[in-house]
């Protein structure tokens, strides 16, 4: 970036004031007719509005803002979509005549249509874009390449191979793993609302399985309406798709499948698991969302499947077969599988079944990727800033939610 020139930046914030502008007549009657487009294109991920592909962007917002996981043809979907589009509409209003006078977009994040469509529309424009914050970033550069939310996930590897000191920042991994893996919670997994591991021997009896026999998979549920597209894109249409047809396909094979829910599910999603649950009660063993990983891998499961998730790394870990359905933090990595297309990822769990996918069970390289997706410095430029300064993760884990975290965050700084 040049530092000679004086840029003006606006803030992502002021886009939810966009709301207030007024659209016309005309806008009004699009919104209409794209929410009717959307609904009736087969692939929604795919759709494009003004040379932006933004399909995910509009998914991900309906499912998490409607409580919804997935997307139904009808006058409501309809409606709501509408008021979707609108929001760009009203966008596109608000920046007809001064747009020219922005070089710098600064957003909190890139996800949903209200983050994620200004990031694109700036990208589109040949602007600057710079903001944060995920798991391993306070400050991210977005670029055409690069415009999702999160890290760009594919350079992991060449980013570690820079670093000096490797064999420490690896003792250091170990150590934030084996303190989740006792049941902890820290700047590593601060998202979840408690730990997912505890000690064998006070494994509370209710979560122990019953039936005495060889587990051949065990799937770990997103929750359905957290922004599937979030992490990139997926081999299948989206995650109800991704789920049903998951199913359908273990359940001719008659296996010995595990199922657990995903510990901070939100509501829809739960009541969504419910009638998946009843539907399939005689094909899977559905498990309490509490019961804790470390006893699931205990039972040796050839092979574990998660959408994107988290937990893909900890399947590693434990010597299964981790298998995703899409682009996950670990894509760089082939200690994980993923796939390319639905047939892949089909062939791919056919072939973990019957144990003839021989994956990298190398610890260096798991405890690599965690480093740099959880530890590292990661910001754009190195740039100092208070987030990293001030250790932001560490207050969301305690204040996420809650406004207190300005209280905190005011009598560190001062």
């Amino acid at each position: 970036m040049n530092k000679s020139k004086l840029y003006k930046a606006i803030g992502i914030e002021i886009t939810y004031n966009i709301s207030t502008f007024d659209i016309s007549y005309q806008q009004k009657k699009k919104s209409l007719l794209k929410s009717k487009l959307f609904l009736n294109k087969k692939v929604k991920k795919k759709f494009i509005i003004n040379n932006i592909r933004c399909g995910d962007l509009i998914s991900d917002t309906y499912l998490r803002f409607f409580r919804k996981v997935k997307i139904i043809n009808d006058d409501t979907s309809k409606y709501h979509l509408s008021q979707i589009f609108q929001y760009i509409y009203r966008f596109e209003n608000f920046f007809k005549k001064k747009f020219k006078d922005y070089n710098l977009l600064l957003p909190i994040q890139a996800s949903f249509i209200s983050n994620g469509y200004p990031v694109r529309y700036f990208l589109n424009k040949n602007k600057y874009v710079i903001g944060g914050w995920n798991f391993s970033q306070y400050i991210k550069k977005f670029t055409k390449t690069d415009f999702l939310h999160h890290c760009k996930w594919e350079d992991y590897q060449n980013i570690f191979s820079k670093l000096d000191a490797k064999r420490n920042k690896l003792t250091l991994a170990h150590k934030y793993m084996n303190k989740r893996f006792s049941g902890g919670v820290d700047k590593t997994n601060y998202y979840m609302k408690k730990g997912t591991y505890t000690k064998l021997n006070q494994i509370d009896q209710k979560y122990l399985i019953q039936e005495n026999k060889k587990i051949d998979c065990i799937i770990f549920l997103p929750c359905f309406v957290d922004s599937p597209f979030a992490f990139g894109d997926i081999v299948f249409n989206d995650g109800y798709n991704w789920i049903i047809e998951t199913l359908e396909f273990l359940k001719k094979k008659k296996l010995h499948v595990i199922i657990k829910e995903h510990p901070n599910s939100l509501p829809a999603s739960i009541n969504f698991v419910k009638t998946l649950r009843s539907e399939y009660i005689k094909d899977f063993v559905w498990i309490d969302k509490d019961t804790p990983n470390n006893y699931l891998f205990s039972l040796k499961p050839k092979v574990c499947i998660s959408m994107t998730g988290n937990v893909l790394i900890e399947v590693a870990y434990h010597n299964s077969v981790p298998i995703s359905a899409g682009r996950n933090p670990f894509c760089c990595y082939d200690f994980v599988v993923t796939p390319k297309t639905k047939k892949e990822y089909f062939k791919k769990i056919e072939l973990a079944l019957k144990s003839k996918l021989i994956l990298s069970k190398k610890k260096d390289k798991i405890l690599e990727c965690f480093y740099i997706h959880y530890l590292n410095n990661n910001d754009f430029n190195n740039c100092e800033n208070y987030s990293r300064k001030y250790k932001l993760n560490n207050f969301m884990r305690k204040f996420l939610n809650s406004s207190k975290i300005l209280e905190e965050l005011n009598t560190k700084i001062s």
